[in-house]
């Protein structure tokens, strides 16, 4: 059997998609699978693709689509631009079809369906549609170095602080962030993580002081590091927040496309996570206060899980 995945990445649509297949990949390759992953970007990221399965290709043209399928493929799609008549042709094609969904998107019949996010649950998924459910905390798909990783400790004082806000961070708020804390709190340490598709990196680096780290396109092991030792993080509300929460780390989100709502205002609710906007940056203050972090550090030790989305399309594979 072999694994075909169809996602999507770029300036409008972001990383976050290909990120968590791309951990899919990783993993599914490392044990012998043949992966293919086939990636329709609305720009340059080709200095983004780390893994040698991906490659651009447009996919979402049906009818180039289908002729990469057969009954010998486990096929995975994960994109927020396909209709229901496409999976359905897909379906036919394949030994077996998994739809990755973030947001009950279609009304879908006798299909696999995963939802890796923490709020999965909570969503009104209809049992009587013949589906197969993969939803929540237990099927998150995070890079293969975050799994086994935790925080220790949550310290009184804040000395360091991570900001990373995607692949792509087209609205500039790495920039606005920085300066924002290099004005109010210039003693605190920062750890900015950016890719090689920002824009703005010289602004950004003008910001900086020596005792400050400007990191780019950064190794997920590197980026598990920080995450464990800063005090907290700021960063925008995509994928990345599920790699902080399963590290613990105290973070202040904020949302950048509107398919991060409904997980910004889940982790939110159950007290995860602090969200601010673009527009009111002075509530990042509130993550300086050690009952703040502490109470988020607790609330996020009883999310843990070890289980896993990529164990569960393994276990697909081997049919």
């Amino acid at each position: 059997m072999k694994l075909v995945i169809f996602t999507e990445a770029g300036q409008q649509k972001g990383m976050g998609h290909y990120v968590r297949m791309s951990s899919v990949c990783e993993a599914c390759s490392k044990i012998g699978y043949k992966v293919l992953m086939y990636i329709d970007a609305d720009g340059k990221i080709d200095k983004l693709l780390l893994q040698k399965e991906a490659r651009l290709y447009q996919w979402t043209n049906r009818t180039a689509a289908l002729k990469l399928l057969s009954k010998d493929t486990v096929l995975i799609v994960d994109s927020y631009h396909v209709s229901l008549d496409f999976l359905k042709q897909c379906k036919q094609l394949v030994n077996t079809l998994l739809v990755v969904d973030d947001n009950y998107r279609l009304p879908y019949q006798n299909m696999n369906i995963l939802n890796p996010n923490y709020f999965g649950d909570s969503l009104p998924y209809q049992n009587n549609m013949g589906n197969s459910y993969y939803i929540g905390k237990n099927y998150t798909l995070l890079r293969s170095e975050f799994y086994s990783a935790k925080r220790t400790k949550c310290c009184q004082t804040v000395k360091d602080v991570l900001i990373t806000f995607g692949g792509t961070d087209v609205l500039k708020m790495t920039r606005k962030v920085t300066r924002y804390m290099k004005t109010k709190h210039r003693d605190i340490a920062l750890h900015i993580v950016a890719t090689s598709a920002y824009t703005d990196i010289e602004e950004i680096f003008s910001l900086l002081d020596t005792n400050d780290e400007f990191l780019i396109d950064v190794p997920a092991i590197k980026m598990c590091d920080l995450m464990g030792r800063v005090d907290f993080a700021i960063a925008s509300a995509g994928g990345t927040s599920n790699e902080l929460v399963k590290m613990q780390c105290p973070s202040a989100l904020m949302v950048v496309a509107d398919n991060q709502i409904l997980s910004a205002e889940y982790l939110e609710a159950q007290g995860l996570v602090r969200l601010f906007d673009q527009e009111n940056l002075d509530k990042i203050d509130d993550m300086f206060l050690f009952d703040v972090r502490n109470l988020m550090k607790k609330h996020l030790e009883m999310q843990q899980s070890n289980m896993s989305a990529v164990d569960m399309i393994i276990n697909l594979l081997r049919g």
